[in-house]
């Protein structure tokens, strides 16, 4: 009797499965995106209340990203924050501002509209004072930058922490340089809009300037001709909402520098209802009487 031997297809198949596979993830498959967001120091080693500066960039490695978020953790007891810039930020619109959001932690969020391609894209800077011996770390955590892609889609992102040291035998260098910043913010444009998801439908305004000596330190708002600003962030919730008086929009850097922009009346009234103008009018004539009764006076002596 003549034996048949029984050869199976299935190792065979699937060493050709396995092959297929490696070749495709390898010559096939999208290379991953990971920008990197670095800290920059001058030194590592620091004296007792030395003032030091700690600067954030942002290399995107070649792609363009337009959003970045996240959190700058120092150890709290061996450091304060002094300051924080963000005067010279390539972000031009900040979501959340670099600030103590906790002890130890300073959290940021920001956005750069049509997005931002870069090795060195500089986002802000902390001035620290030391004030304790001992040995700690600068990390970043909670880290998030979008591709400007139209997606939204989120990047992977690296980070290195970095080491420093405070000691009795460190020697304290120069203080941190001092910024001077004696011009006013940009120039920029208020708007009024209405979306039925902000604000349950109502007018707000919505604004943004910057600032590239020491950073914008607030806005203020003032509706019409008279009365006082009012502390604001945008979008800010109009209190007239029938958009018939000019709306002022102060913003304020570090250093007290204001520029205000006007915003003219969508809604205007007619000008015999515009109590300014009959206040203008009416101070005009008394100006007028008062300087007549004067004239007369000199003349008569």
């Amino acid at each position: 009797m003549i034996k048949i031997k029984k050869i199976s297809i299935i190792p065979k198949f699937f060493s050709f499965f396995l092959l297929f596979t490696i070749f495709y993830l390898l010559f096939t498959s999208t290379p991953i995106f990971a920008a990197n967001i670095s800290l920059n120091l001058e030194k590592q080693s620091y004296g007792l209340d030395e003032e030091f500066l700690v600067n954030i960039f942002l290399d995107t490695e070649g792609q363009a990203v337009n959003a970045v978020e996240g959190s700058l953790v120092y150890p709290i007891d061996i450091l304060n924050v002094k300051e924080i810039r963000d005067g010279d930020s390539s972000i031009t619109f900040w979501m959340e501002k670099p600030k103590d959001s906790k002890p130890g932690i300073v959290s940021f969020s920001g956005i750069v509209p049509g997005g931002i391609s870069a090795k060195k894209v500089f986002l802000y800077s902390i001035v620290f004072q030391t004030k304790k011996v001992d040995k700690g770390v600068f990390k970043m955590e909670s880290l998030k930058v979008l591709q400007n892609d139209g997606k939204g889609t989120s990047a992977q992102v690296n980070s290195t922490p970095i080491s420093f040291t405070v000691s009795k035998e460190a020697v304290s260098s120069a203080q941190v340089k001092v910024i001077v910043d004696n011009d006013i913010p940009e120039d920029f444009r208020p708007a009024v809009e209405s979306n039925s998801t902000i604000f349950d439908g109502k007018y707000f305004l919505v604004f943004i300037t910057q600032d590239k000596g020491s950073g914008i330190a607030s806005y203020k708002v003032r509706e019409g001709m008279w009365g006082w600003y009012s502390a604001a962030e945008s979008p800010y919730l109009l209190k007239n909402q029938s958009l018939n008086k000019k709306i002022f929009v102060k913003a304020i850097d570090k250093y007290g520098n204001e520029r205000v922009v006007t915003l003219a009346a969508k809604n205007p009234l007619p000008w015999y209802k515009q109590f300014e103008i009959f206040v203008i009018i009416l101070l005009i004539i008394i100006t007028t009487i008062f300087l007549r009764r004067k004239w007369l006076r000199f003349l008569q002596n």
